[in-house]
């Protein structure tokens, strides 16, 4: 009997605890403060009863407004509270999230709401976690379609922010594309308004699952038409990823990757799986030369480190390793040459001049060896080139064909 009783007694005390548990400690912190002779710091017990009304004004522990905090604690205390310790206070009181974003973001703007940094301005682990966002949601697009659409449509940006930066950070290295995160996240944005329009409140689905597609969907299009310094078509990259994913897989198998293999599980052929390496090497795995070094240093653009001057390349030469704009210029040259020589040459007489100079593959021949080629002497071909030169000499003297060899900027006719 006195066991149940001792029970009984307990239990009721420890309810009187838990609910008086702020006053009580308000009340030793006083005796404290009176003890050291701090009698000044004491708390007034009005004071006291007021804080200890504070739960019961915010009772949802999940989640707390640190604006609307911090306006009920400066008028119970009487003065302006920091809020670093106003923050240290609701931690003690087990409030699960502190929202920071001010009472004034009532009064921004569309675009201010989006330019907004919510990775900072929010304290939080996943949007999906904040409980009732689905029923802010509900309630926010009843108000949008029965009327009042101005206000509900900036809350509804408001509150699915999260979401649309949780998706835009998912893409941030897809494909290696050119996009900085802020492109995306205003993509994202533009994809929960259609959303928003969109959405139907009769279906039977949540909000923020149906936005998701929205989102998801715009941020690739931006990527897949914008992203890359070179347009890739979308079934070429879709093909990418899926080479890669297979390749991958191989991998994580420890096996080699297997082009056939993959070809027949992939349903492609071996020349589109080459296409598809071709594309992922060459206009995939570049960067654009306006890019900035580091993070730490935008003051810098990696061309101001790269060499506009030709490279003399051992080895094998290839045109791919002049610089783009000599490479026109010398195409532009070329083709101008290849057209005067042929309207004021025979056909013979072209073909050794072609030849002798290397003019279509960059390889200069000997007289023996043209000889040979057409079948006759060196001392032939030798009249022949001899020839051909006279008749270009003579023609040179005319002011228009030697305008042609001119460049833009230095023609006496315009």
């Amino acid at each position: 009997m006195l066991d149940v009783l001792y029970n009984v007694i307990t239990s009721h005390f420890r309810i009187l605890v838990l609910q008086y548990q702020n006053s009580i400690w308000y009340y030793f912190l006083n005796v404290r403060r009176y003890m050291t002779r701090r009698p000044k710091e004491m708390i007034p017990l009005q004071l006291i009863e007021k804080l200890h009304d504070f739960e019961d004004r915010f009772p949802d522990k999940s989640s707390i407004n640190l604006s609307e905090a911090k306006k009920y604690l400066t008028s119970v205390v009487g003065k302006e509270i920091p809020d670093d310790l106003i923050k240290q206070y609701l931690a003690a009181k087990g409030y699960y999230q502190i929202v920071e974003v001010s009472d004034s973001l009532d009064e921004l703007d569309l675009d201010e709401i989006v330019n907004l940094d919510w990775s900072q301005k929010r304290n939080i682990l996943q949007p999906e976690k904040a409980e009732g966002s689905h029923f802010k949601n509900t309630y926010w697009l009843n108000e949008y379609y029965s009327g009042d659409r101005e206000a509900s449509f900036e809350r509804l940006i408001i509150d699915n922010m999260r979401l649309v930066h949780k998706i835009a950070s998912r893409y941030q290295n897809y494909i290696a594309h050119q996009l900085a995160y802020d492109d995306l996240v205003s993509e994202g944005t533009i994809g929960l308004i259609q959303a928003i329009q969109k959405f139907d409140i009769s279906m039977d689905v949540q909000f923020s699952t149906y936005a998701v597609w929205w989102i998801r969907q715009r941020i690739l299009r931006a990527i897949f038409d914008t992203g890359t310094i070179v347009r890739i078509p979308v079934h070429m990259i879709e093909t990418v990823l899926k080479v890669k994913r297979a390749e991958l897989a191989y991998s994580l198998k420890g096996e080699t990757p297997n082009v056939k293999s993959i070809c027949s599980e992939l349903g492609l052929s071996e020349s589109v799986y080459a296409k598809s390496k071709q594309v992922e090497h060459r206009y995939l795995s570049i960067s654009s030369l306006n890019q900035f070094v580091s993070e730490e240093n935008q003051d810098s653009e990696l061309i101001d480190f790269v060499s506009v001057e030709s490279h003399e390349v051992i080895g094998v030469y290839h045109p791919e390793y002049l610089d783009p704009s000599i490479l026109f210029d010398q195409k532009e040259v070329r083709d101008r040459l290849l057209l005067t020589l042929s309207k004021h040459l025979k056909q013979r007489e072209r073909e050794v001049i072609f030849e002798r100079f290397g003019l279509l593959d960059n390889t200069p021949k000997t007289l023996e060896l043209v000889g040979k080629q057409f079948g006759v002497t060196r001392e032939r071909i030798r009249q022949i080139e001899a020839k051909a030169l006279r008749k270009l000499r003579a023609k040179m003297t005319n002011t228009t064909v030697r305008e042609d060899f001119r460049w833009p900027e230095f023609r006496t006719g315009g």
